[in-house]
This record gives structure tokens, C-alpha cells and sequence, in this order.
């Protein structure tokens, strides 16, 4: 489980990276998790970023908000990717922490599966958690637009809490959301600006506007030099 958000535009990494520690802190949205008890997110954190059409990813066995981001201090980017996690599979370990790269692409998940994952065996796993595992499984199959990639790779999935995805390569980002349980906790949001677009588990003080929320079962598709959007 986690908090996680995409980001792509004319951003402020400061003030994305504040709501990620609000989110991870549990000290932002009411959902079904947090009813009864406190649900931080303190798995482990990590960070992908955009700069000259190479990504720059840290990650963290910390907290997020136990760990020092003022080493993102004065970073520029068109493309953020920032997840916090609960460890649900998988122990606290930087193998295990997210977000996973491979080839141009990074990727990020919020949720559980239990089914069996499969994947070309010319991907070597390197944690035990099952996001690592489905970052390789849409990999293996994309052979088309991803969009569709990604349609078809979760329709293989029967036994899941939620397959809530943040998938991105320097040219564009998706991110679908899929989830059987907890509507409050795994419906994420969007904010479009004229010079910004961010996709976040919850909405974010630190950003002003009108938020939206996305629908169980789209995938949005940002391109992310135009901001174009495209929900599908």
C-alpha cells in the first residue's frame, strides 16, 4: 500500500514533496484505512525525476518525512514521480521500494495482488514484492499503445485489494486505477493547470484548484511536453 503521485509540467518539487510527507504522515485525507487508527505510511520512500531526458531516482529504507529532502533543494524537472509505502509484501529493504526502473521507464504501485504474476524470464526480480513483478509483467506485453497494454495486463487479475499504477517514460506518463476495496482510500486525484498536471492518492494542500477525481477503471494519459490529457 502507499501514497504515491505523478507530476509533469512547470513544477514545484518543494511543495509536491510536502504533500507527499502530509500523505505518508497520515495528517492529510480521512479514507477507510485511517478511520480506526493511525495509517502512516513509513515503508521506505523513493523519488523519480526528469532532468535532461535522463532519470534521476533516490530511494530511501526512511520515512519520507524522517529523511532530509532538502537535498532537493533548487532540483528543476518536468516530470516528478513520488511514492511513499506501507509494506504490505516484502520486507523494508531498497530492493522492495519503489518507484522500479527498467529500460526508459519508471513505475510506481498502490495495492496488493495475490494472483501469480507472470513475466518474461529476461527480467531478473530483485525484491519479493508484487509491483516489481507487474512493472515486469506490463513490460513483457506492451507491444502496442500502453494504454491497452495496461487494460489487458489488469484484466489478468482476480485476487487484489487495489492495482493502482504510475507508469512513466520521459516522453509520457499513465496512470490507471483499479482497486476492489477501500473507494476513499485508493480513488486518486487530478489537478491540470495551464502549466501543470499532477495525479495524486489525495489532494494536496499545498496545491490551490479544483481537484477531480478519476474513476474506478480509467487509465490517464499525459503527454508530458504538451500536458495533453487523455482519460480512457
Amino acid at each position: 500500500m502507499c501514497r504515491m503521485l505523478a507530476a509533469a509540467g512547470n513544477l514545484d518539487l518543494k511543495r509536491l514533496l510536502a504533500g507527499a510527507v502530509c500523505m505518508a504522515k497520515d495528517e492529510n485525507e480521512r479514507h477507510e484505512r485511517n478511520a480506526a487508527e493511525v495509517w502512516r505510511h513509513d515503508g521506505g520512500w523513493g523519488i523519480a525525476y526528469l532532468q535532461d531526458g535522463e532519470w534521476q531516482i533516490y530511494r530511501s529504507v526512511k520515512p519520507i518525512f524522517e529523511d532530509n529532502l532538502s537535498k532537493f533543494d533548487g532540483v528543476k524537472t518536468s516530470v516528478a514521480i513520488i511514492h511513499a509505502r506501507k509494506v504490505t509484501k516484502g520486507e523494508i529493504a531498497l530492493k522492495n521500494t519503489h518507484p522500479f526502473s527498467k529500460r526508459d521507464y519508471v513505475f510506481c504501485h498502490n495495492g496488493t495482488v495475490f494472483d501469480n504474476i507472470s513475466f518474461s524470464q529476461d527480467f531478473k526480480v530483485k525484491g519479493n514484492t508484487d509491483s516489481e513483478q507487474i512493472f515486469y509483467s506490463l513490460l513483457t506485453d506492451h507491444k502496442d499503445e500502453m494504454s491497452s497494454t495496461i487494460r489487458n495486463n489488469m484484466k489478468k487479475y482476480k485476487d487484489f485489494t487495489g492495482i493502482n499504477i504510475i507508469l512513466a517514460n520521459p516522453k509520457k506518463t499513465f496512470v490507471s486505477i483499479h482497486h476492489n476495496e477501500c473507494p476513499l482510500y485508493y480513488t486518486m486525484k487530478m489537478l491540470k493547470s495551464k502549466d501543470a498536471v499532477v495525479i495524486s492518492s489525495e489532494k494536496l494542500p499545498q496545491l490551490e484548484g479544483e481537484w477531480q477525481e478519476i474513476s474506478m477503471g480509467k487509465i490517464v494519459e499525459i503527454d508530458n511536453e504538451k500536458l495533453d490529457v487523455m482519460v480512457v
